[in-house]
C-alpha cells in the first residue's frame, strides 16, 4: 500500500463517484471527490500542499471543465505543485490510446472499471 493514501476522484456521474469512493476507502484510501475540473481544482486548493493526493483519477467527459481540460490548466498553470500529481485517466469512450490532449506518459483505465486493475495502477503509481 502507498505510504500517502490520499486519492483525488474526479467523477461526474454520481453513482460511480460514490462506488469509487466506497471501495478506495474500504482499501484505506482517504478520498476527496471532485464532480468536474472546477470542482476539483478547489478540492486542491484546500489540501496542504505537504499532504496532496498520491493520484488523481480523473474522467474525461463532464460539464463545465472536462477532463483533458482539467489535465491542461493543471499542467499550464500549476506544474510547481499539483501538475506533479500522477493522473489515471478512467473513460469509456473509444481506444485508451487515442486520447487527444492527454500524453501517452498518463495512464489510462477503461470503464467500468475494473477493481483489480484500479489497485494495480494505484500501487504502481504510489511505490
Amino acid at each position: 500500500m502507498p505510504a500517502n493514501k490520499d486519492v483525488l476522484v474526479v467523477e461526474d456521474d454520481a453513482d460511480i463517484r460514490l462506488n469509487l469512493s466506497q471501495v478506495l476507502q474500504m482499501e484505506g484510501y482517504v478520498v476527496h471527490l471532485a464532480v468536474d475540473g472546477v470542482d476539483a481544482l478547489a478540492v486542491l486548493s484546500k489540501l496542504p500542499k505537504d499532504h496532496l493526493p498520491c493520484c488523481i483519477l480523473l474522467d474525461l467527459q463532464m460539464p463545465r471543465m472536462t477532463g483533458n481540460e482539467f489535465y491542461n490548466v493543471l499542467q499550464s498553470q500549476y506544474g510547481d505543485t499539483w501538475a506533479k500529481i500522477p493522473v489515471v485517466v478512467a473513460t469509456a469512450r473509444g481506444s485508451l490510446t487515442d486520447l487527444p490532449d492527454i500524453p501517452k506518459s498518463v495512464q489510462r483505465i477503461r470503464k467500468p472499471i475494473e477493481l483489480d486493475e484500479l489497485f494495480r495502477v494505484l500501487e504502481e503509481l504510489s511505490g
